[in-house]
């Protein structure tokens, strides 16, 4: 995220009746970010940039029939 408008934000793209929560981990399993998955990431902790690096994320969600757990990383780059 560097402010330009093109990739500023990880968040989750879905259609449908989903709802869930998405969470961002540091290396060291520290949650820097948890919010409902229709909002997104903007590479901040506590209003500060975070630095280069990768993050685990995790994505729980439910929709009408079953509730999914899915964990991956993102790589930060500005």
């Amino acid at each position: 995220p560097n402010g330009d408008g093109v990739n500023d934000l990880f968040r989750v793209r879905y259609i449908g009746n989903y709802q869930g929560v998405l969470e961002v981990y540091d290396r060291w399993g520290k949650l820097i970010y948890q919010n409902d998955m229709s909002h997104g990431w903007d590479g901040k902790y506590k209003s500060n940039d975070c630095p280069k690096d990768v993050y685990i994320f995790n994505l729980l969600y439910t929709n009408n029939e079953q509730t999914v757990n899915y964990t991956g990383n993102v790589t930060l780059t500005r």
